[in-house]
């Protein structure tokens, strides 16, 4: 990736988000989002490829949000200690 350039801010053009996606809406023909295939539709004039709607994408960037939070929070020892003693 070159900085700057168009994929820099164009953040859900990332693979890992890309991957979970995949995943987690269109694993196999009766996932979630081929039930809702007829929905996706291109906003491009000329590009008539489907696309994704916005809240599947704000809910892969959320699951990797939370997922980046929980391996901080294993990764630092003290944190997870007062994590889970707050929980007592």
């Amino acid at each position: 990736m070159v900085k700057n350039s168009v994929t820099d801010i164009q953040i859900y053009h990332n693979p890992g988000l890309i991957d979970l996606i995949k995943t987690a809406f269109f694993n196999g023909l009766t996932g979630f989002g081929y039930k809702f295939k007829q929905y996706y539709v291109s906003s491009h004039l000329e590009h008539k490829e489907p696309e994704l709607t916005i809240p599947i994408v704000a809910l892969g960037a959320t699951a990797v949000s939370n997922l980046s939070i929980v391996v901080w929070i294993i990764t630092d020892s003290d944190m997870m200690i007062q994590v889970l003693c707050s929980a007592l």
